[in-house]
């Protein structure tokens, strides 16, 4: 007959194990167990001086505090005693190892537990008669709780090389979560399931996968699980810990081999995070790797094992070997919704409040769930929003404040984004009047479009969520100022990152890798200056296409993509979000093209503007735009030399007239700069301190000192 322990009795060995590792002893002798069933207080004991704190005075005093930390081997006499205790049982007619068998194995060997009661004044036959007066059914092992029917052997490796959650639960040092209820449930099903009873958590990084299995612990610690799971241990398996020391061949699979006998037919539920490192961990020439040991003993249900693991990882190496993923049931993970992450993040902030000592309010909680599904990209909820959190509280501790309220989250976001705060607080008109005024200096008799431009990007600032980016389609002729336009907003604007793509460029399909990145084993695939990986490192760049009507087909349907959808898929796969990008193309009107234009009412219109969030048409430049065009770049280029310069009413009639000469904007202002580095060229370095007249006569421009210093 195959004697088994109680859950008590289970309990009983654990707490012995830990006794002998608070002494310092690295064995467990017949001492720890007494100790152990002291802290129990059965009823046997009540009423004599048979206590925890006197066992344990005893103890040290006989044996001493050891400089060790093991406590994993049991001695013979503790073996002796555990194999006596199981012989008590079964001539009783019992299936299972209690307590009380135990402790009248104890009462009946001659060991240093049986002199330490009998040292406190207690004879052996005194508990003896107790124990007999108050047999049940149950010490007698003939009736067991479904939760008390199974085996728990002391499991020294598993101690050696992983973390007791459930251990850790009952210690409060794991954290309670909210709105995962569907995934707990379903990993308890397949937990309980006859074969493939083996979960893997399969989600992206920072949804919670961790987090479950370790709500599923705390579960288990308040008793809020089936039957079949009450008792159960998780125990995380530390695998690099099972890998590091290992020097020479068997060694591995020798630790990993002990680890499984702790775990078989036994009250463990292993749980391995990153679950993909068990394929080639350990493995060397001549030797097999972790995932081929553990293949034979989970396909036959002897233990019982939940991964965690990414969908890539998942995808790439364990779906690559067929023989180990059916032994796994996957539970997807996703990403919460932002209104579940606030869920999450009421339910956890208690645990931040009292780590930093602060109050964390609702606002804040709000703030930092939409702060971080804006502006923080390439991560997902809640991990990102949890960040914004933390360092917001360190922040305030470290400012003496005591409250964490919207701004600092806002001000926590922009240090760690490098997005200007304005952008992220949602704007203000403020700082949308001062973009109009620095573009009007700037760009002239643009009045319309600056007005248009300046609309968007107050739609910009005060947006609140969606996938697809604000974008403007700038449209005119060849010359006309678009480029310039764009660029001069971006600017103004102060966005963290300017990304000007040239579509003129893109006259193949390959050239589309230079927005997606080029798949794994194509050139360019690590090339960090495609779109899609600065757009990673600067989610709230502007991103200006140029030349949208030349571009192939394939870029152009990228783009359309973007501004459609948000989203550019790279070369892995990876969809890389640009809800946070303020998008401008610039396009020349007029013009067909396959890739650009599309009919839609009798009327060309690019296939960029159906997407855009405004199209805006600069209009092709008159002689008066002209000329206060060039009027205004030769000035400003000159006062950037010379801070006194005064200009006559002659140099209007010769800009006028030179001006008229040309048709486009460009030509235009190239023409100005050129007029100005004439006039400078006879100028000496002394005299640019010096009141300086620029005006124009006989078709020239002339420059005449109007003061000397003395």
């Amino acid at each position: 007959m195959t004697n088994k322990f109680t859950q008590d009795a289970k309990q009983v060995i654990a707490d012995a194990i830990s006794a002998a590792r608070e002494c310092g002893h690295t064995y467990v002798g017949s001492e720890h167990l007494l100790l152990a069933i002291a802290r129990s207080a059965p009823r046997c004991l009540e009423g004599t001086d048979i206590t925890y704190g006197r066992v344990k005075r005893q103890i040290i005093g006989i044996e001493g505090v050891g400089a060790g930390s093991g406590g994993e081997d049991l001695t013979p006499k503790c073996r002796k005693i555990l194999m006596i205790a199981g012989r008590i049982s079964a001539a009783r007619g019992g299936d299972w190892i209690s307590v009380e068998h135990i402790l009248e194995a104890i009462l009946g060997e001659e060991c240093v537990a049986k002199r330490i009661i009998e040292s406190e004044g207690v004879s052996a036959e005194e508990i003896l008669a107790s124990l007999e007066r108050e047999r049940t059914p149950v010490s007698a092992g003939r009736a067991e709780p479904a939760a008390e029917k199974r085996i728990c052997r002391p499991t020294p490796y598993l101690d050696r090389n992983g973390r007791d959650l459930t251990r850790a639960a009952e210690e409060g040092a794991i954290e309670d979560i909210a709105c995962r209820e569907a995934e707990e449930e379903r990993v308890m099903r397949v937990l309980m399931r006859k074969t493939k009873n083996n979960p893997c958590l399969i989600g992206d990084a920072g949804v919670g996968k961790t987090a479950i299995a370790e709500s599923l612990a705390l579960r288990i610690k308040r008793g809020d699980v089936p039957e079949k799971l009450k008792g159960m241990r998780i125990i995380a398996v530390d695998l690099p810990g099972v890998v590091a020391g290992t020097k020479y061949r068997g060694e591995f699979e020798e630790k990993l081999k002990n680890i499984i006998g702790d775990a078989k037919d036994n009250n463990v539920i292993l749980f391995v995070d990153e679950l993909h490192t068990i394929v080639g961990a350990g493995s060397a020439e001549g030797s097999v790797d972790a995932s081929n040991i553990l293949k034979p003993p989970l396909a036959r249900g002897e233990i019982k094992m939940i991964g965690a693991t990414t969908p890539e990882e998942y995808r790439r190496i364990i779906a690559r070997d067929p023989a180990l993923e059916r032994r796994f049931q996957p539970v997807t993970v996703n990403e919460p919704t932002p209104a579940e992450c606030e869920q999450m993040l009421e339910q956890s902030k208690k645990y931040y409040e009292k780590h930093h000592g602060v109050r964390i309010s609702a606002e804040a909680v709000h703030e930092s769930v939409r702060a971080a599904t804006r502006f923080i990209s390439g991560r997902k909820l809640p991990d990102k929003a949890i960040d914004l959190i933390d360092e917001a509280s360190s922040e305030a501790v470290f400012k003496g404040e005591c409250e964490i309220g919207k701004a600092e989250i806002d001000r926590v976001c922009a240090a760690i984004t490098g997005i200007p705060l304005a952008v992220i607080e949602g704007g203000s008109e403020e700082s949308a009047a001062l973009l109009e005024k620095e573009m009007r200096r700037r760009a002239v008799c643009r009045d319309a479009q600056i007005d248009a431009l300046a609309a968007l990007y107050r739609r910009y600032l005060t947006r609140r969520g969606g996938k697809a980016p604000v974008s403007a389609v700038i449209t005119g002729r060849d010359g006309s100022g678009k480029s310039f336009l764009a660029h001069t907003f971006a600017e103004c604007a102060g966005f963290p990152e300017i990304i000007t793509v040239d579509l003129a460029e893109f006259n193949d399909a390959y050239s589309v890798f230079k927005l997606t990145g080029a798949p794994a084993g194509y050139p360019g695939a690590d090339d960090a200056r495609t779109l899609v990986k600065r757009i990673k490192r600067s989610p709230c760049a502007a991103v200006i296409f140029e030349s949208f009507s030349s571009c192939h087909p394939d870029a152009a349907g990228a783009v359309r993509k973007i501004l459609k959808d948000g989203v550019l898929t790279d070369g892995t796969g990876t969809d890389v979000s640009f809800a946070g990008a303020f998008v401008i193309i610039t396009d020349c009107a007029l013009r067909a093209s396959p890739s650009g234009f599309v009919s839609q009412g009798g009327t060309a219109r690019t296939s960029a503007e159906a997407f855009a969030s405004e199209t805006i048409a600069v209009p092709s430049p008159d002689a008066e735009t002209l000329y206060r065009i060039a009027y205004k770049i030769f000035c400003d280029s000159v006062g950037a030399v010379c801070g006194r310069a005064e200009f006559g009413g002659g140099l209007e009639q010769y800009l006028r007239g030179a001006a008229a000469g040309t048709r486009t904007v460009s030509e235009c202002a190239r023409l100005a700069e050129d007029a100005a580095s004439e006039a400078l060229d006879g100028i000496t370095a002394g005299e640019t301190s010096h009141p300086l007249l620029f005006d124009g006569a006989d078709g020239k421009i002339c420059v005449k000192v109007t003061e000397k210093r003395s």
